[in-house]
């Protein structure tokens, strides 16, 4: 519990020092690896015949380009050009950053266990475990006063039912093939409804991430929440197949979903300038995260990178201080594998 509450007051204390922080996003998208984010498409996968789908010409065309600088920014824009443009970025594993798991099973169920309540915990040790029975942050924030009956979540993977234990923490979840809208869906939220359930279903556990993504803004801009959780899953799923080329489309696919969340924030009253989204993509082996913190950016990936940008002017300081970071080399801080930026941050803070 003391460790709870430690991450739980560390995340706080950094959305304090981000701005006044009034809402809080958090997004995750699984099986992303470290090495597309920062150097962009793979080329040696990208022409094997095992896992370019037989188009290593498409691939390359849509991605290719001649230096790792530009490949990144070809597969993941936004990141590139708004994120990291004017920030600083820590976290390329080939500049020593070197990120271990602390949970022994490296698979998805305890990860997210990790990511959401903040340490590693060896009886969840299935994807079929049985609902979480840890406390996770979107569950504490729920318990507060203010914030209960504002949190959403929405996961293309059903078993966010029960890592985030839908039933005991009152959050109401939409994951899978769940649909959205609750007891009084509008247009859209019918709409998505009907198309999820004439959708192929590819995956028997697992939608496609265009249902959770219009699922989720739906619900953002009908419902306004102060906190919310998005979990996409395409990227993990291909990966698995062996399929690249849609590994590469759908994790260019969720950076821009990103960027459409991070401009219809910007663009709304209730949240500009005041809402702190935290992007955190994971593998199984390794996890990167991003925060981006309105109008400060704050980058932390893990295989780890921390970032600290503003859109409109540079800001004079990183979020985090100097003093307060550890194992610094070459612009890279390592944290630990599928940790969210409480625990990740814990590890490194005095």
């Amino acid at each position: 519990m003391r460790k709870i509450l430690l991450s739980f007051s560390l995340f706080i204390t950094l959305l304090s020092q981000a701005q006044k922080t009034e809402n809080i996003i958090v997004i995750t998208t699984d099986g992303f690896r470290w090495q597309e984010l920062f150097k962009g498409m793979d080329e040696t996968l990208a022409r094997d015949g095992r896992f370019n789908q037989d188009d290593s010409t498409g691939i390359l065309k849509s991605f290719g380009a001649a230096s790792e600088t530009e490949k990144r920014k070809k597969l993941m824009p936004f990141f590139w050009n708004t994120i990291a443009k004017g920030g600083q970025i820590y976290g390329n594993r080939t500049l020593g950053s070197k990120v271990n798991v602390t949970n022994p099973y490296w698979f998805s169920y305890p990860g997210y266990n990790e990511i959401l309540s903040g340490y590693a915990d060896e009886r969840i040790n299935s994807n079929d475990y049985p609902p979480n029975p840890n406390t996770t942050i979107i569950e504490f924030f729920n318990q507060q006063p203010a914030l209960k009956g504002k949190v959403g979540t929405f996961g293309a993977w059903e078993a966010f039912n029960r890592i985030l234990n839908e039933q005991r923490s009152g959050v109401p979840v939409v994951a899978a093939y769940d649909t959205c809208g609750g007891k009084k869906p509008n247009v859209n939220e019918l709409m998505i409804n009907k198309l999820l359930r004439d959708s192929q279903r590819q995956w028997p556990e697992e939608c496609f991430d265009v249902f959770t993504h219009h699922a989720a803004m739906e619900y953002l801009k009908k419902e306004q929440p102060k906190v919310m959780y998005i979990a996409y899953g395409e990227t993990d799923e291909w990966a698995h197949g062996w399929k690249y080329k849609y590994y590469l489309n759908a994790a260019q696919q969720v950076d821009q979903w990103i960027a459409e969340i991070w401009n219809y924030i910007q663009s709304t009253p209730a949240y500009k300038n005041k809402t702190t989204i935290f992007a955190i993509y994971t593998r199984k082996h390794l996890t990167c995260t991003a925060a981006l913190a309105v109008p400060e950016i704050l980058c932390v990936n893990g295989d780890v990178a921390f970032t600290c940008i503003t859109v409109t002017k540079p800001i004079a300081k990183p979020i985090i201080p100097n003093r307060y970071i550890k194992q610094v080399q070459h612009n890279v801080i390592c944290c630990v594998f599928d940790m969210p930026l409480t625990i990740c941050l814990q590890q490194y803070l005095s």
